[in-house]
């Protein structure tokens, strides 16, 4: 073995020490600096993919009976995040930018039943397109191939001369009713009104820093860095599924709740935002 390759070596063991949770890893795949793989689903790596989480973490999570392919050649940017309950598909040679995030779940309905989760919808990022800097991809969006995607974007259908519509009766998507309560679903149990209640108390507990509103929930650990002020809405609910940045001593206004994985605002900006869900469970401000 010559010194020269030792470096080689060790980045590949290293490599393969991150994605070991991977169903499957192609040759000359790289991953540098902290990549989480989590969830019971698959996330399929094709050959040459550059998991670049040097400046912030870079998250795959796959829920049960999920997959996540990445085809070959693509390059994910650190703070990057992504998250399927069904699929989602990212084309050979595409570029991801930092923190940018995409799902394929809204997590929730819209109206009285917002704690029943929707069907999904199959995402796609065809081959070579290149997604902004904190771009968010909702489910049902089809990015074409050779398209970008400018920083800040939200998509949420086609974009890009040969973005194209998942194809009728497609098993991931049931179209825009699959956030409205026109399902008829039931009652909510005695047991989502408990589980409900104790999501409160444990916000009321994390969140007692922040002035916030009635009926805040959150489903786990939520740590507030706080130097400036937290304002949190009504009905806000704080989930897992995000990575947190690092944000200088400012004010974030969270009026009502944000978007569903809708990222935390950077460094000394304020968010305003209406009637979902946010992503992160870490609150920095």
């Amino acid at each position: 073995m010559t010194a020269p390759n030792l470096p080689r070596l060790l980045a590949d063991l290293g490599t393969r020490v991150k994605l070991r949770r991977c169903a499957s890893v192609g040759p000359s795949t790289i991953a540098r600096g902290r990549v989480w793989v989590r969830g019971m689903g698959e996330v399929h790596l094709a050959d040459g993919v550059v998991l670049d989480a040097h400046a912030a973490p870079i998250e795959l999570y796959a829920h049960g009976g999920a997959e996540i392919h990445i085809g070959p050649g693509v390059h994910i940017e650190g703070g990057a995040s992504l998250e399927a309950v069904s699929r989602i598909e990212i084309g050979a040679g595409a570029k991801l930018g930092s923190f940018c995030k995409i799902l394929d779940n809204h997590f929730h309905l819209v109206g009285r039943e917002r704690l029943r989760r929707p069907p999904s919808r199959l995402v796609v990022v065809e081959e070579g397109a290149e997604l902004g800097a904190r771009v968010i991809l909702l489910p049902g969006a089809r990015v074409g191939k050779g398209a970008v995607v400018p920083p800040g974007s939200v998509i949420s259908r086609s974009f890009g001369a040969s973005g194209r519509p998942a194809p009728a009766g497609e098993p991931f998507g049931m179209g825009r009713d699959a956030l409205t309560d026109d399902f008829n679903l039931p009652s909510r149990s005695l047991t989502d009104k408990v589980r409900s209640a104790i999501n409160i108390l444990r916000a009321a507990w994390y969140l007692r820093a922040c002035e916030r509103s009635a009926r805040v929930r959150a489903t786990g650990f939520v740590r507030v860095a706080n130097e400036g002020t937290i304002r949190i809405g009504d009905r806000a609910e704080f989930l897992g599924g995000m990575i947190a940045t690092e944000a200088a001593p400012c004010s974030v206004r969270w009026c009502g709740s944000a978007t569903a994985g809708r990222p935390a605002p950077g460094p000394c900006s304020s968010a305003t935002t209406s009637g979902s869900r946010t992503g992160p469970s870490s609150s920095q401000a």
